[in-house]
C-alpha cells in the first residue's frame, strides 16, 4: 500500500501557505462595509473594536480568528464565532480590554484585543500578555493519527545487516533516504526497511540488527508529512502545537498487531492531555490512520473511552482495503518520478500494511465479491477471493502465511465498532481504480514485473472506493446500543486525503466543505449532516 497513500504534502506546502495569507475563506462581505454600519450578511450585533461598544457590524482588517462569522450558519453573530473564550468573564487579565462575553452576550473586561485577534501570545497563564486562560485554553484538544508513509523513520543498524556497513547514529530512511549512491546501498536500504513475518510466532519483525525509530518527543507535530503544514492552518482557529494540538507518529510498516508500544504511548499521551486540558480528546485519523486508530480504540476499555475520547474522526478510511494495493504488488505503483515500478513493488511487499489493506473478500455490499475481478490476464481472472493464487503467480508464495494471518486479524476481520462518537468522511465520483488488465500471464517469478495495459474505475476518492469507506455503516446497531453517535458524509469530488486543508477558497468546494465540517466538530460546534 506504500505508494498508494504516499500523500507527499511537502510539495504542496507553498500552496497551503499562500492560501492562508489570502482573504478569509469565511468572509461573507461583512468587513469591507463594517465602518458604515451596513453589513448585509450580519444578523445580530457584534463588537466594534474602535469604540469598544456593541455595534451593528465589525471591521477588523487583520483578524483571522474572531471574524464575526458564525461557521455554522455562515453569517455574522455576536462577533465571536468559535466560542473559545470560556474564561472571558473572570476579569483576571490585567492587560485585557473589553470583549464580547460569549455566555451573556455583553461586553466584559477579559480580552487582550491584539493578541487574541492575531492569535499570537494569549495563552493560558502567559506572563507576557497578562492573559489568564483567555482564549486558546478552551479550544478542545486534538491528536492526529497520520497515514501510511506519513511518519518519518530513522534507523540504526549493525554491520551484520546484509549489504550494510552499520551505523550507531540514526540514519534518515524515510521519506528521503540518505546515502543511497550504489546498488549495494539500495540492497542495504531494502534490508533496513523490510519486515519478515514469522509464522511460528505470528509476528512481523525487522531485520536482526536494525532498530527503527520515529520522531521524538512523542506527541509533537513534527515528524510526519502534513504536520508542519496543518499547524499554521489550525493556529488561525485557536490551536497551538503542544498545547491543544498533538501528533502521534508510528512505524507505518506494521499493522495494528505490531504497534503495542505505540498504543501504550498514545494512551499515556491522551491521559496526560486530559489531565492538563480538563477536556476529552478528539482523534483525527487519515487514510491508513483510521485503521490504526480503530485498533487502538479496540484495545481500550469502554470506561476509558467514555472518560477520555470526545470524537473519532476517520478521514478517507480504507476499511475494506483498496484495489490500488493490488496494483502495487503486481506491477508497482508510480510513487515518484524516476522511481522504477519494480522498486516500488519490491518495497510494497516488504511491509505488513500492503497485505493488510488488500481488498477484503466478503459477501456484503461493503467488501469484494467473487464476481469482482481485480486483476485479469489472458488466461486467468483474480478476485479478492483468489489472493493466494495471485501471490503464487507473481512469485510471492512465501507471503501467503502473512496474508492469511492479516486477513483474520481482529481489527478489520471482526470489525467491531469503536464505541465512541464517530464521524467518517470520504470522497466520491472521483475515478478510482478497481480492476487491472495485463496482456501477458504472470510467470511465477518475482523478478518479472508485468506492464499494466489498462484499468477500470469506480466511484471513490481516486484511491479508495466508496464502499470501502462506507463499511463502518455496519457499526450502527452497536453504536446505538451504547448511545454513541455515528455520522457518515459523502463529499462529491473530494480527492483522497484532501479533507486536511481547504485547498479551494470556495466554501462549497468539497475540500473546503469537508475541512470546515471537521473544524466545527473539533471546536464543539454543530456536527455535519449525515448523508447516509
Amino acid at each position: 500500500m506504500l505508494p498508494v497513500f504516499l500523500c507527499n504534502f511537502f510539495d504542496i506546502a507553498p500552496q497551503v501557505t499562500n492560501l492562508f495569507t489570502q482573504d478569509d475563506p469565511f468572509d461573507t462581505g461583512c468587513r469591507p462595509t463594517c465602518l458604515t454600519g451596513k453589513c448585509a450578511h450580519c444578523n445580530d450585533r457584534c463588537f466594534l473594536k474602535q469604540t469598544g461598544e456593541c455595534a451593528d457590524c465589525w471591521e477588523e482588517e487583520d483578524d483571522f480568528a474572531c471574524m464575526s462569522t458564525n461557521v455554522s450558519v455562515m453569517n455574522c453573530v455576536q462577533c465571536w464565532a468559535y466560542t473559545p473564550c470560556a474564561l472571558c468573564d473572570t476579569g483576571n487579565c490585567a492587560k485585557c480590554k473589553q470583549c464580547q462575553d460569549t455566555k451573556e452576550g455583553n461586553c466584559s473586561s477579559c480580552w487582550n484585543e491584539k493578541t487574541i485577534l492575531l492569535n499570537e501570545t494569549c495563552l493560558s497563564d502567559d506572563a507576557m500578555s497578562g492573559c489568564q486562560g483567555c482564549w486558546n485554553t478552551s479550544s478542545p484538544p486534538v491528536v492526529y493519527v497520520p497515514g501510511l508513509t506519513s511518519s518519518a523513520l530513522n534507523a540504526t543498524y549493525s554491520a551484520k545487516v546484509p549489504g550494510c556497513f552499520g551505523t550507531t547514529l540514526p540514519s534518515h530512511i524515510w521519506p528521503t533516504p540518505t546515502n543511497i549512491t550504489s546498488l549495494k546501498d539500495l540492497l542495504c536500504y531494502l534490508e533496513i526497511v523490510k519486515l519478515t513475518f514469522h509464522n511460528d510466532t505470528q509476528r512481523y519483525e525487522s531485520t536482526k540488527g536494525v532498530n527503527i525509530t520515529t520522531a521524538k518527543p512523542f506527541g509533537s507535530m513534527n515528524g510526519f508529512g502534513f504536520g508542519e503544514i496543518i499547524v499554521p492552518v489550525l493556529e488561525k482557529f485557536g490551536y497551538r502545537a503542544g498545547l491543544n494540538l498533538f501528533g502521534s507518529v508510528f512505524d507505518w510498516r506494521y499493522t495494528t498487531d505490531g504497534l503495542e508500544t505505540y498504543f501504550k504511548d498514545l494512551k499515556e499521551l491522551i491521559e496526560r492531555i486530559y489531565e492538563d486540558r480538563k477536556h476529552k480528546v478528539t482523534l483525527i485519523a487519515i487514510s491508513y490512520g483510521p485503521q490504526i486508530a480503530l485498533g487502538f480504540l479496540h484495545r481500550m476499555t469502554l470506561e476509558w473511552k467514555d472518560k477520555y475520547i470526545n470524537w473519532f474522526m476517520a478521514e478517507a478510511p480504507v476499511w475494506s482495503g483498496a484495489p490500488a494495493t493490488t496494483l502495487s504488488i503486481t506491477s508497482g505503483y508510480p510513487i515518484l518520478p524516476g522511481v522504477p515500478l519494480g522498486f516500488s513493488r519490491t518495497l510494497a511487499l516488504k511491509i505488513g500494511a500492503t497485505l493488510w489493506l488488500q481488498p477484503r473478500p466478503g459477501n456484503d455490499s461493503y467488501t469484494y465479491s467473487k464476481d469482482e475481478v481485480l486483476v485479469s490476464t489472458p488466461s486467468k481472472n483474480y478476485s479478492a477471493w483468489d489472493m493466494e493464487t495471485l501471490l503464487t503467480d507473481i512469485g510471492f508464495k512465501h507471503q501467503i502465511p502473512a496474508y492469511r494471518y492479516l486477513l483474520e486479524s481482529r481489527d478489520l476481520a471482526k470489525f467491531e465498532a469503536p464505541l465512541v462518537n464517530t464521524f467518517v468522511s470520504y470522497g466520491s465520483v472521483v475515478d478510482t481504480p478497481a480492476s487491472f488488465y495485463y496482456d501477458v500471464d504472470f510467470n511465477g517469478s518475482s523478478f518479472f514485473t508485468p506492464i499494466l495495459t489498462s484499468s477500470v474505475n469506480v466511484s471513490g476518492d481516486g484511491v479508495v472506493a466508496v464502499k470501502s469507506s462506507q463499511r463502518s455503516m455496519l457499526w450502527k446497531k452497536e453504536q446505538d446500543l451504547y448511545n454513541k453517535t455515528l455520522l457518515h458524509k459523502d463529499y462529491a469530488g473530494l480527492p483522497h486525503g484532501s479533507c486536511l486543508f481547504p485547498f479551494n477558497l470556495d466554501p462549497d468546494h468539497p475540500t473546503s466543505e469537508c475541512f470546515y465540517d471537521v473544524l466545527k466538530l473539533m471546536l464543539g460546534l454543530s456536527p455535519p449532516t449525515d448523508t447516509m
